[in-house]
């Protein structure tokens, strides 16, 4: 039950990690979809500068943008799966021991009755 437990520890200190990623790539998709609409309708002359030094029109931009936020929609898709799966496991774990409990429970009970049962035969001799 003590590695159960251990193994529970570990895999929920995974969980969180996951979550905590989770949000941050919540954080940043949301700053990559505010700033790919900057790029939405801008002037020619902006055009022309982002051609120039990056040789990628404004268009070019808002779906290379776009393509990141997809990236991290898929990121967060992937962990989001990681944290069930590890909840799968957490559960298992704690089913274990939960069995292990009454088994350990149904044992010192048996225990006792047959401690009891030896001192009555004592006693009655």
């Amino acid at each position: 039950m003590a590695t159960n437990r251990n193994k529970i520890k570990l895999l929920q200190r995974k969980q969180r990690g996951c979550l905590h990623k989770i949000s941050s790539l919540e954080s940043g998709s949301d700053l990559v979809m505010k700033h790919q609409w900057t790029l939405e309708a801008v002037p020619k002359t902006v055009t022309k500068t982002l051609e120039q030094y990056t040789a990628n029109c404004d268009e070019c931009w808002f779906s290379e943008w776009g393509n990141c936020y997809d990236a991290m929609i898929d990121a967060q898709v992937s962990l989001a799966i990681q944290v069930s799966t590890l909840n799968l496991e957490l559960t298992a774990l704690r089913t274990e021991n939960d069995e292990l409990d009454i088994a350990q429970d149904e044992w010192r009970d048996e225990y006792l009755r047959e401690q009891r049962r030896k001192e009555k035969e004592v006693s009655k001799k």
